[in-house]
């Protein structure tokens, strides 16, 4: 089921600011005037189609209705899909009453499809609600130094688009090395909580453009996974920003000079490593958005 939240990437708890940010943003990438690809025209009809509904308080209410509506549908449909297998059940145990091995071997049967369907109903919904989230893997038992304290050679890796882990680099400590059971953290490298909601994290310096009329969107509407991220610029692998944003959330960089940008992040329920891929402030572009998501930055599909 796809809604007009969907289709301008925001959540349906979103206020009237964040709907019209998304509108002027998704409206910079897909108008027809400046993106030529042949369905900019008909990606552009349907963000003006959502922000027309969601933009109008009775309209997003009615909306929101006909949600409610076709969820408590899908949870009904999900029921009766659930009494139906139980009712083939009796019904094939009372048709052979009369046999005591097929009468067996039909409980069984029937135990078999019951089980069946609730297992076909759980993997649906943890699909649907989860996004195939990934089981809990194990990580080597490491040693992690702060990325304050990362040799020049480990930042220019950085800056030449080598993969490292976010704030930090791993040190030998032995050559051999235990394997643990990932843990979700619930503090940062730096030993701070995480922030009860979106934001930046205490304790990390938070650098400001010297001129900076520019703005960055870190989008984790697509993620199910809350993320500790750090902010950087491509010439120079100096860590601009640190924050935590939780799964489908969004936060706003601003405050930023031209340049050349990037995140690289940790998904905190399975401790992968990521980085985001590069966006470019320039005269022409004075916005950007990151799509944070598992394994790759994510592709807009309508």
């Amino acid at each position: 089921m796809r809604t007009h939240y969907d289709n301008l990437h925001i959540s349906r708890d979103s206020d009237a600011e964040t709907i019209r940010s998304a509108y002027r943003r998704l409206s910079k990438q897909y108008h027809p005037d400046y993106n030529p690809s042949p369905d900019a025209h008909r990606i552009m009809q349907i963000i003006n189609r959502a922000y027309d509904v969601l933009s109008d308080p009775q309209r997003r209410a009615e909306h929101d209705r006909w949600i409610a509506e076709q969820e408590r549908i899908e949870a009904e449909t999900e029921y009766q899909l659930v009494i139906k297998a139980r009712e083939n059940t009796s019904a094939m145990m009372s048709d052979l009453k009369g046999n005591s091995v097929l009468k067996r071997r039909a409980i069984l049967m029937g135990m078999v499809s019951f089980c069946a369907v609730l297992t076909a109903l759980l993997c649906w919904q943890v699909v649907n609600v989860f996004h195939q989230r990934q089981d809990v893997t194990s990580v080597p038992n490491t040693t992690v130094a702060n990325h304050a304290q990362m040799q020049p050679e480990m930042m220019g890796a950085l800056a030449n688009g080598t993969s490292m882990s976010i704030g930090h680099q791993q040190m030998i400590a032995s050559t051999t090395m235990t394997p643990t059971v990932y843990i979700r953290p619930t503090t940062a490298p730096n030993g701070m909580p995480f922030p009860q909601n979106t934001g930046y994290i205490d304790g990390y310096e938070q650098v400001r453009g010297i001129n900076g009329t520019s703005r960055v969107i870190v989008e984790n509407i697509r993620n199910t996974s809350d993320v500790f991220a750090e902010f950087y610029t491509i010439d120079n692998p100096q860590i601009l920003r640190t924050f935590f944003i939780k799964e489908r959330s969004q936060i706003v960089l601003d405050n930023l000079d031209f340049g050349t940008y990037a995140v690289r992040y940790r998904q905190l329920d399975d401790g992968e490593e990521l980085h985001s891929e590069n966006v470019i402030l320039s005269g022409a572009a004075r916005e950007a958005t990151i799509y944070l998501q598992k394994g790759r930055a994510p592709t807009v599909v309508y």
